[in-house]
């Protein structure tokens, strides 16, 4: 009788689902597109959390929410980078990062051009 409890409780612990891991997502930049007038950059990017807040940042500047201002095409997201420099495009850090509940992407992807 004991061997027999042993045993159920064995299969009932083999039984119970292995919970994943939750993870902060991961971002790709798959092409960078430059503006006309040289002060703006539209980078395509894919996160892996549907739900994930997208954030964007410029150089070491402070990171701001840019998901709402993206959109899709082709396959990927899509957002322009635009600010006052002059020359945006050159010499600059573009980056995107993913955050949700289970934490903030720690080494996100950027974009930088000479």
């Amino acid at each position: 009788m004991k061997r027999l409890l042993g045993l159920l409780c064995l299969v009932s612990l083999l039984a119970i689902p292995a919970v994943a891991e939750a993870a902060p997502p991961t971002t790709t930049i798959y092409n960078a597109n430059w503006g006309d007038d040289d002060t703006k950059i539209e980078l395509s990017y894919l996160v892996d959390d549907p739900e994930a807040t997208v954030e964007c940042q410029i150089d070491e500047e402070p990171w701001y929410e840019c998901g709402s201002e993206a959109y899709f095409w082709m396959g990927t997201w899509r957002v322009w980078f635009e600010t006052d420099y002059p020359e945006l495009t050159f010499g600059h850090w573009f980056r995107i990062r993913g955050t949700n509940g289970d934490g903030t992407e720690a080494s996100p992807p950027g974009y930088y051009r000479e």
